[in-house]
């Protein structure tokens, strides 16, 4: 940090346009400061030019104090780490120059962190209570181009990685992204008031041909990503706020025509003070990241066990034989030695139970095999127990959409999971687990941190002890010790991490009384290998015949919990802890 006094961390929304600026004042309170035009696009400004001038713009705005910490949503696609561009639009000029954000640094003495805009907007959104945590959601984000974004089940959506980029979409009539640009409109208007050009009779045919382009816009994202719901902010949605224009009113009408018979129309809905709402999702990522950094992994990698052989022996030498009697030896090991935890995982299942009682999730985050097998876990819960999908969730770095395939190689275990633990919004109703065998993964122990801050209940499944950590409220170590390939985490620490997950969600569903005499009486009978279960269940657990049996699935909707206490005369099981 610089002598100056230090103030909370700012946040800008770097528009083609305009660059917003926003903090939180003295007493907490969001604060929009005075906006400036963006110069980027000046002739011959380089990005060193272009820095000084923002840090002079931001020194200006707070009074010389250097901001703790600065986050960016800008156009463009962004590294995991939000320190660099993938690639940018090439007229915002001078923010291509990387050396603007490395000058920026050196100016204000803080760290700078970049998010997309509509991101951010998506952020801000889910601060605000209006991303759903179940179904597929679309953000279009309409301003100087088009952004957009897609989140299925209350996580990103990125298919490679990516963001989907509806706006570079070509066809004869030119991108999507200059079809719905709201500024164009703006710049058509009196004094680029593009809300003066949306109440302006005049320009009525105009408006008709716009919001046509538009509809086709929304209706060409429902179809390819088979939305339920669809947000739409940017400078239009301020636009039509401000001009009293209903603007999902004015599209939903004309979507129909756009899509396959049969295919179900996702709903409209604005998002209100939609430029505030980037900002606020710029700053909850500052205040995000303040607060996971205190967790990132600092010690020497050298010392962690799971980086070190169990023995250092040829074999490479061995006969497949005998190398299988030794993996399978040392599973028996690790086996033995999980037992240990049990009382730890026990705490764990009650505290799930607990949570869950009060409407919560359990949440497990994690990198590469264990993110994988956090992933497989959650998918297991609701068709085992009959539980809705947003109640047991998982995040596994690099994102859900690539999950099945490799995605190691971008270093999305060293990055912060706080915008992906934002959209999910954890909170005191909720149980956070975090996964990683060497406990070393920031992706990991950064989503403990934030949801902790959240009042979430944090636990963290490793490989053994964590001394001195306090980013979690519990750990439970796999205590599977050193591999027989050294690193290899998949094997020993994977089987230790299937079987502890395994035990703590059984357990759970066992004390919520989703378990009976041994049978799983909570699940949905869909196919008729299921729906056989459900009868041999009913039969052997109430001593009725099979007709008497399938006369009470029939009339309780195949739901065999209500079945088989009707059956035999009880209420529904309350939970136990």
């Amino acid at each position: 940090m610089n002598d100056s006094q230090s103030v909370s961390p700012l946040a800008l929304d770097m528009g083609g346009t305009w660059i917003k600026f926003a903090r939180f004042g003295a007493d907490g309170a969001f604060e929009e400061l005075e906006r400036m035009a963006n110069p980027c696009d000046e002739p011959g400004l380089g990005g060193v030019a272009f820095a000084d001038r923002l840090a002079d713009e931001i020194l200006h705005r707070t009074q010389g104090s250097t901001p703790s910490a600065l986050v960016i949503s800008t156009a463009g696609e962004i590294d995991a780490a939000g320190h660099a561009y993938r690639y940018l639009a090439a007229h915002l000029g001078a923010m291509a120059d990387p050396l603007w954000i490395v000058r920026l640094e050196e100016r204000l003495k803080c760290p700078v962190c970049l998010i997309n805009d509509t991101e951010a907007l998506a952020i801000g959104a889910a601060e605000a209570g209006q991303i759903p945590q179940e179904g597929n959601v679309g953000i279009l984000a309409v301003g100087t181009g088009l952004g957009f974004v897609t989140i299925r089940d209350g996580r990103w959506w990125k298919p490679s990685r990516s963001l989907n980029l509806l706006g570079a979409v070509a066809t004869p009539g030119g991108t999507y992204d200059a079809w719905a640009s709201a500024s164009r409109r703006a710049k058509e208007a009196a004094n680029s008031d593009l809300a003066a050009w949306l109440r302006d009779p005049s320009n009525g045919q105009e408006k008709i041909r716009y919001l046509d382009a538009l509809a086709a816009i929304v209706a060409t994202s429902g179809i390819l990503y088979h939305l339920d719901l669809v947000l739409i902010g940017g400078g239009l949605a301020d636009a039509c706020a401000a001009a009293g224009v209903d603007l999902a009113g004015e599209l939903f009408p004309r979507l129909a025509g756009h899509f396959p018979e049969g295919f179900a129309i996702p709903s409209l809905l604005l998002i209100p003070n939609a430029n505030e709402h980037v900002l606020r999702g710029a700053l909850a990522v500052a205040a995000g990241n303040h607060i996971a950094e205190s967790a990132r992994f600092r010690a020497s990698f050298d010392s962690l066990k799971t980086e070190a052989p169990s023995r250092v022996e040829p074999i490479e030498e061995w006969s497949a034989e005998q190398i299988l009697e030794r993996l399978w030896h040392e599973e028996q090991i690790a086996g033995e030695y999980l037992s240990e935890s049990l009382p730890l995982l026990a705490q764990a299942a009650r505290e799930l139970v607990a949570r869950r009682s009060r409407g919560g999730r359990l949440i497990t985050v994690g990198a590469g095999t264990s993110g994988r097998i956090a992933a497989l876990d959650a998918v297991e819960m609701p068709a085992t127990f009959r539980c809705q999908r947003k109640e047991f969730v998982a995040l596994i770095a690099g994102g859900m959409a690539d999950s099945a395939l490799s995605i190691e190689g971008g270093g999305e275990e060293d990055i912060s999971a706080v915008p992906d633990m934002l959209l999910l919004q954890p909170g005191p109703q909720d149980f956070v687990l975090g996964i990683s065998a060497s406990g070393t993964s920031f992706f990991v122990r950064s989503a403990l941190a934030f949801a902790r801050s959240r009042g979430a209940f944090t636990a963290m499944l490793h490989e053994s002890d964590l001394a001195g950590d306090e980013f979690f409220d519990l750990s439970i170590p796999l205590r599977s010790g050193r591999e027989v390939v050294s690193g290899s985490t998949r094997m020993k620490a994977g089987t230790a991490t299937k079987k502890a997950l395994n035990f703590l969600g059984t357990t759970a569903m066992i004390l919520e009384g989703k378990v009976r005499g041994g049978f799983m009486i909570d699940f949905d009978p869909s196919n008729a290998k299921l729906r056989r279960r459900a009868l041999r269940i009913l039969e052997t657990l109430t001593g009725h015949p099979e007709t008497i049996c399938e006369k009470a699935l029939a009339a309780h909707n195949n739901h065999v919990l209500t079945s088989l206490n009707s059956l035999i005369g009880k209420s529904v099981s309350s939970p136990r802890q």
